[in-house]
């Protein structure tokens, strides 16, 4: 792949691409209507003063415009991958367009979409699309190139329209010795990260690399090399765009006769499909089918692989080990923050937890715990099991 390009923008999403296609419909106005508000903001790469307002005219009064609604394309109409901006003041959305394609590599399961984001702190196209695709992850990457005055790569997961994860490198201007390399590190480190985390006190530029990028994919089951292969060939993309000429992607329904939006929880080995509600849907997937896809189950970080997120057993005996005791409670609550609570948030509930523990308020801290636990999107079994275990675990603690 050649880099001649400034940045390149893509996702990762566990669902058919037919399937990406009416979520984005669904999300398109309202991500495009908020970075059309947020351009009136300069990004911290551009000028301010009289020379950014100069690049920001075009907006209206209030800094938002009226977005049509994306269409489908012929395949031509975005040109060949990747999909990536040669100029940093490129729009991000508008009539760029998106590509959606299935990547080369172990899984069939996925999409791949390319698309031009305006990264200014989250990826607000992918955040919109994980509210639609509640049943899977939203993997976003941010990749420069040799047009870029600097470099910038990122990794965001999004699920459920909450930011999971941010790791990101970046660089204003200049890549030698001594540059201003910034960074962003926040959130739970996601299974696929494993095999390429930085050790913990890395220099800003070591907390997303290309190479961690390809290492992240591999471990989706992705060839890093071929990843745009399949978006050059007409047959197996979808292209959208809200250009005039184009027709309703409503139209994909009538490619095959049913749309089958399937998607893939990568927390879970189990296939989630949803399949239109007719007799073509059903003579197409038998109820006796083998699933079609598959994606291996990622490797577990935080609680053991034995113990499964908020299926505790409170009849089981309290660790005598204090490693073990800790180890437990650790376990429930990084379950609790990082399914309960934006990323921004969680070190901050867990240090409070901590200094009230610390200053011997525990039945306040406890309780607090409790309310989390109980507002997880999990069976109440669980998570009633997860609140009794953890203030039996501190009550071990009372002479």
């Amino acid at each position: 792949m050649t880099q001649d390009f400034a940045v390149l923008d893509f996702m990762i999403v566990g669902a058919q691409p037919d399937a990406v296609a009416f979520a984005l419909e669904a999300c398109w106005t309202d991500a495009s209507n908020t970075e059309n508000r947020l351009s009136s903001a300069p990004p911290p790469d551009q000028p301010t003063g009289l020379w950014g307002r100069l690049m920001a005219r075009g907006a209206s009064s209030n800094g938002a415009q009226t977005v049509p609604p994306l269409l489908l394309q012929t395949a031509d109409t975005i040109p060949p991958p990747p999909h990536a901006r040669t100029d940093m003041t490129a729009p991000a959305l508008g009539t760029s367009g998106v590509r959606l394609s299935q990547p080369n590599g172990e899984n069939s399961a996925l999409t791949l979409i390319e698309c031009y984001e305006n990264l200014t702190d989250e990826a607000r196209l992918a955040k919109a699309l994980s509210e639609e695709l509640t049943n899977t992850e939203i993997f976003f990457f941010r990749y420069s190139g040799s047009l870029h005055p600097g470099a910038h790569f990122a990794f965001h997961v999004y699920r459920k329209g909450r930011t999971l994860r941010r790791a990101e490198s970046y660089c204003p201007m200049g890549t030698q010795s001594g540059a201003d390399w910034r960074k962003t590190d926040t959130g739970m480190p996601h299974a696929f990260e494993a095999d390429s985390l930085p050790e913990a006190e890395a220099l800003p530029e070591d907390i997303m690399t290309p190479e961690r990028q390809g290492s992240i994919l591999q471990a989706m089951g992705i060839d890093p090399d071929s990843l745009f292969d399949a978006g050059a060939q007409d047959d197996n993309t979808i292209a959208l765009s809200n250009a005039p000429g184009g027709a309703p992607i409503s139209e994909l329904r009538n490619k095959q006769g049913t749309s089958l939006r399937r998607t893939v929880d990568f927390n879970d080995a189990n296939i989630a499909a949803e399949v239109e509600d007719d007799d073509a849907a059903i003579e197409e997937v038998p109820k006796d089918a083998p699933p079609k896809l598959a994606i291996p189950k990622a490797p577990a970080l935080g609680p053991p692989d034995d113990i499964p997120i908020f299926k505790v057993d409170t009849s089981a005996p309290i660790p005598s080990n204090p490693a073990d005791w800790e180890q437990e409670i650790t376990a429930i609550l990084l379950v609790a923050v990082e399914t309960c609570l934006p990323a921004d948030e969680q070190v901050a509930w867990l240090n409070s937890f901590t200094k009230r523990l610390e200053s011997g308020n525990t039945d306040d801290a406890l309780t607090d715990a409790e309310a989390l636990i109980l507002s997880a999107e999990r069976p109440h079994a669980e998570k009633a099991a997860a609140a009794a275990r953890i203030r039996a675990l501190y009550a071990h603690l009372d002479p």
